[in-house]
Order: structure tokens, then sequence, then C-alpha cells
């Protein structure tokens, strides 16, 4: 979701988190996280209060007497750091302004959005989440009746719900393989080293050499790489006459 991913030298955000998207709640949730300095902060709370559906929205270093003014409401309000994958796994829809960190980890667990971005840079995440047909997008000003209208919808839209999860599926499964292609392609890799190898001994040590720098006997290699043994496997080198087998066991 980083508009300017090309031209950073590290990653704002990411990997992705590997895995399944965890199953949707069967009740409608919300989690969210907004800035302390979002110049609608205490609107959007309110609209949350009024939506009625249980929320629970990170703030860092919101001020006590915000949290307080929450207090037996279905909002519950979170100062401090969240680890966000298990809060998004019980939520059915996340709310944010448009963060590359909450699009991107919302993208992979398979939850709708709803946006209310103020900046530039918010607002074409905002737009590309949008076009995936995963998210929903409300611009400056903002009504309140209408965000609360929304928030009802959005928290328990199956179709904006079915989406998203079948988008993080695909997300999870993209570096996927079945086990039999990667067994099939360790054989070969394998084969294609002790082939390799093959060739390099006979090239190296032609028959009847009568004696071999380093080795323990004549015509005998003193060392090979293991990996190209098989365990406990003896291999004599092509061609060499009187050798003892070479295996992982007694290779120095």
């Amino acid at each position: 979701m980083d508009i300017y991913a090309q031209y950073r030298l590290n990653s704002l955000a990411g990997p992705l988190p590997a895995g399944r998207p965890a199953a949707l709640p069967a009740q409608p949730a919300i989690f969210g996280r907004l800035a302390p300095d979002h110049p609608d902060l205490d609107g959007i709370l309110h609209s949350l209060v009024s939506a009625g559906v249980p929320s629970r929205i990170q703030v860092p270093n919101a001020p006590p007497a915000l949290a307080a003014t929450l207090a037996g409401t279905p909002v519950e309000l979170s100062v401090g750091r969240c680890d966000l994958m298990p809060e998004l796994n019980h939520c059915s829809l996340v709310l944010h302004a448009g963060d590359i960190d909450m699009a991107d980890a919302a993208l992979a667990a398979g939850r709708p959005q709803l946006l209310l971005p103020v900046y530039v840079e918010q607002a074409l995440v905002a737009d590309q989440l949008a076009e995936l047909g995963i998210a929903v997008r409300i611009d400056r000003p903002w009504d309140a009746a209408a965000i609360v209208q929304t928030l009802g919808r959005a928290a328990a839209n199956a179709t904006l719900a079915a989406l998203a999860q079948s988008l993080a599926l695909r997300l999870s499964q993209r570096h996927l393989k079945p086990a039999l292609d990667l067994i099939v392609e360790e054989a070969v890799a394998r084969c294609a080293s002790l082939i390799k190898l093959r060739k390099l001994v006979v090239t190296a040590y032609p028959k009847g050499t009568s004696e071999l720098p380093g080795s323990r006997a004549q015509g005998c290699v003193e060392t090979l790489p293991s990996v190209l043994l098989g365990p406990g496997n003896p291999l004599v080198p092509f061609g060499c006459a009187g050798a003892t087998p070479t295996t992982n066991a007694n290779i120095a």
C-alpha cells in the first residue's frame, strides 16, 4: 500500500503476516487507531458511541480525560501500544486514517476497512483499498450522522467482509507450493549436484592417476562437500583404483 515504496531504501511496513486469515467474529466489532492530534478525533469517537457497535480504539498518548468521557459506552480507548494482529483477529471492521502499516495489517488479516483520511498520502492509500472493494472512504468535512450510518453498515457488511477475506487468502498463498512440488524440486537439485560432482572428479582425476595431492590413500579425494553425499552412502571417486570408500562419517 506504500505509494512511495519504490523510492524508499527500507520498507515502511511489512512483510505481511503469514498464514490464513482468521475467521470473522460472529458479532460486529470495530478496532481502530487514530492519532491523538487527529483534527476530528472527538467527533469520530462520539460517532462510534452513537453507532453502538462495540469498539476498541487505540489513541497513543491520549489524555486520561478523553478516556474518562467514554466510560460506560461501547467504546474502549487504548492509550498504549498494542499487538495489531490479535486485535485485528477479534474485529469485523478496522477504522483508521489511512496509515500504511494499518492498511497492510488489516489487508493481511482479511478485515474490511473504514478510512477517514486527513493527508494526501492517506487519501491515496484509501483510494487503493476502495478500488480493491475492501474499504469505505469518508472524506472531510465529515457529517456525524453519515459516519454513524456508515459505521453500522460497514461493520456488518457481508459482501465487504467476504471480499476482504478472499483477498487475504490469496495473499497468504502466493508463495506456497504443493508439498510434492517441493519434494520433486529437492530431488532434482540433489541429482544435478551429484552429476556435476561426477564430472568434476572424472575431469580432475582421470583413470590411471597414481597419486592425488592431499589424499589419505592413492586415488582417493580426501574431502568432499557433505551436502553432496547421502547420509551413510559411500562414494568412491570414479576411475580411482584402490581407494577407500569416503563417507560423511570419515570425511575430515
